[in-house]
């Protein structure tokens, strides 16, 4: 006889300033399962936020303890995870949650990213490439991991992301 385990996990990956923790948060909420916060996971364990972290480790070596972190993810489920931008360096957690979730890139233009980042302090790499070449080269990344894509050119209420974002899991359920 098979064992069946169904995960209902989302994992919102983008950069930061998307609306991954916004967006993750209210999809818990309007699906009725947990919410988890990767920086909150990290200040859990650490003691100290994202940017503390950053500037006291650099970008090497919070990107290793970023990593510890987020694989103790690998028990979560019926949740949706907002495991922070940098997560998309790691391929052993993007591994991970490809493997126990529905990745679900907030695919946001450069226009809004720049509008909406709030803590330039929180963007591992930006120092040494600049927010166009952190852009770049992460969004190829969010691609190349991504189950469902969901186009952001303005900032969306909660509803009207949540609606986007159920439509687009509808669009990729059917195929």
């Amino acid at each position: 006889m098979f064992d069946l385990v169904v995960f209902m996990n989302y994992c919102f990956i983008g950069l930061p300033g998307a609306g991954k923790s916004f967006f993750g948060r209210n999809f818990a909420a309007h699906r009725g399962i947990s919410f988890v916060d990767g920086d909150e996971v990290i200040f859990q364990q650490t003691g100290k936020t994202i940017s503390q972290l950053l500037t006291a480790l650099g970008n090497e070596k919070f990107l290793v303890l970023e990593e510890g972190a987020l694989l103790s993810l690998e028990g979560v489920k019926d949740s949706a995870i907002s495991p922070g931008g940098s997560v998309i360096y790691s391929e052993k957690v993007m591994s991970l949650l490809k493997k126990i979730s529905t990745v679900i890139f907030l695919d946001a233009s450069f226009e809004l990213w720049k509008k909406n980042l709030r803590d330039p302090t929180t963007v591992v790499g930006l120092k040494e490439k600049g927010l166009e070449g952190v852009f770049s080269e992460r969004r190829l990344l969010y691609l190349k991991y991504a189950d469902v894509i969901v186009p952001l050119v303005k900032i969306l209420s909660a509803k009207e992301g949540i609606k986007l974002i159920e439509e687009k899991l509808l669009a990729h359920e059917k195929k």
